[in-house]
């Protein structure tokens, strides 16, 4: 298991939000398995817990084609105690799809909403959608109802990212398939 990003919410400061990754569903099924049975949540759970109104607000995602997720191998993260000297600000919107239209939604958001986005100055970003997978870890209950389609920005500065499309609440504008 690993984990991707931690990530405060700018406008809502008691949430937040952090992405774990798996190699396939069953190692997300062993990985958490092992975690959550093991001495260290045993040792800490009810003090984590007790931080925590919601737990449940869970999707499980994957990249939608290649290079369009993560590119982890030169990011380093910071400790604790440098957090506010960090100024990267993640852009993440999440697209809720018609079911039976969202096989159609990736192509349409890398062919007409991406270049947009691009052209006004954001990344590319990664690109995930909802994995259609059975949830193989059932303590931990995922939001297995509907589709979604998200897209994650990385910007060095809030100032980059209050210049970019990324900074307003909606995405750009645009009809959806």
């Amino acid at each position: 298991m690993s984990v991707l990003g931690q990530f405060r919410d700018l406008d809502r400061p008691d949430d937040f939000v952090w992405l774990r990754g798996f190699s396939d569903m069953d190692s997300r099924r062993h990985s958490l398995a092992s975690f959550y049975d093991g001495p260290l949540w045993a040792a800490h759970r009810d003090e984590a817990n007790a931080t925590m109104e919601r737990f449940d607000d869970v999707l499980l995602l994957h990249p939608v084609g290649e290079d369009t997720g993560f590119a982890l191998a030169a990011v380093k993260r910071p400790f604790a105690s440098r957090q506010a000297e960090i100024g990267t600000v993640f852009a993440l919107y999440t697209f809720p799809l018609v079911p039976e239209r969202a096989d159609d939604f990736p192509a349409y958001f890398s062919h007409v909403i991406l270049p947009v986005l691009v052209e006004a100055g954001a990344p590319a970003g990664a690109r995930l959608e909802t994995e259609q997978s059975k949830n193989t870890f059932p303590r931990l209950p995922v939001r297995d109802k509907e589709r979604v389609f998200v897209w994650i920005g990385r910007f060095d500065s809030r100032a980059e990212h209050h210049r970019s499309p990324g900074a307003s609440t909606r995405p750009p504008a645009g009809r959806t398939p």
